[in-house]
């Protein structure tokens, strides 16, 4: 080693280590921002991001636990199901999340609780599929979860593969919601969306809004996203609980743009099967009045309190078999 070598190799040293010191501190400031978010967002006692950690942690075991999308979320009111039915309930409801995205949660529910009856809401385009995972955000905190990982990898394998391995991705796709939970989660405050929620229900007081003038629907149905909805119906069979499909109400001017409604109450009734049990309530008297909803698929206040109170006397029925 000539003494030009020697003497560059003692200046780069120093920059090396500053480099080195530089990334270390970069690394720990941003451990602690992604620790310190998720810590906050754990705390959060109501709303969305607070029904996934619910499951995760093992808090809520009711005895009639009700799963869906927003049809189940503003629908199904777990007082009034338990004042029926002397049975505890809660309402594990997801705006905007089908079961093809929140397996994962079910799955893991399945295995931890001792419910006697899973009820499973769904829409006419439950069997869809879906290609994007809507609302990363309530889910980030608890991907170490083998369950939920998985089921939402099913759908986008990419992006889930760098939530888990890129170190500090999941901080690239927080949006304000996330913030702001995590905010709230650690001044235990209540976000003012959640206000009004009762052991997961939130009761929709709007009135009637005019939808999108479609001339006519028809849901794709996805065997993939059927498969699905089976495995965890055999689960749950397996695990000794019930479970009870239930196509909720629709206003019958939305009942009649749907053109293949009849070959999807087949879907829900082939994976009921004759072990479990289908509600179709498509047809039921409540869609005849406009005035209990606020769109053609979703229920007000009031007309989910009726609804609610119908569900309950036929899941008393159902308990007693």
């Amino acid at each position: 080693m000539n003494l030009y070598t020697s003497s560059f190799n003692r200046l780069r040293l120093p920059v090396l280590f500053k480099l080195l010191v530089f990334l270390l501190i970069l690394f720990l400031i941003l451990w602690m921002i992604k620790t310190s978010l998720y810590a906050g967002v754990t705390k959060v006692r109501k709303g969305q991001v607070a029904t996934v950690g619910k499951i995760i942690s093992h808090q809520q075991n009711p005895d009639v636990a009700i799963f869906g999308s927003s049809v189940a979320w503003v629908h199904f009111n777990p007082e009034i199901i338990s004042n029926i039915t002397g049975r505890s309930s809660y309402n594990f409801g997801l705006n905007g999340t089908p079961l093809t995205q929140y397996q994962g949660l079910l799955k893991e529910f399945i295995e931890y609780s001792d419910s006697e009856v899973i009820v499973i809401a769904g829409t006419f385009s439950e069997f869809s599929g879906r290609e994007a995972v809507a609302e990363i955000y309530r889910f980030t905190p608890y991907l170490d979860n083998y369950y939920l990982y998985e089921g939402l990898e099913q759908i986008d394998p990419n992006l889930l593969w760098k939530m888990k391995y890129v170190p500090f991705y999941p901080l690239t796709t927080l949006d304000y919601n996330f913030f702001q939970y995590a905010v709230y989660g650690y001044l235990g405050r209540i976000h003012h969306d959640d206000e009004t929620e009762v052991n997961g229900f939130v009761p929709q007081h709007k009135i009637w809004r005019d939808s999108p003038r479609e001339t006519s629907l028809k849901a794709t149905i996805s065997n993939k996203v059927v498969q699905q909805y089976k495995a965890l119906v055999s689960l749950a069979n397996a695990r000794n609980k019930k479970v009870v499909l239930v196509l909720p109400p629709i206003y019958y001017e939305g009942v009649m743009k749907i053109e293949n409604l009849q070959e999807i109450k087949e879907v829900f009734q082939s994976i009921a099967g004759t072990d479990n049990y289908f509600l179709d309530y498509t047809s039921n008297e409540i869609c005849l009045d406009k005035s209990l909803f606020y769109n053609n698929t979703h229920l007000n206040s009031t007309g989910a309190d009726i609804f609610s109170e119908d569900f309950s006397n036929k899941l008393s029925i159902i308990l007693k078999q």
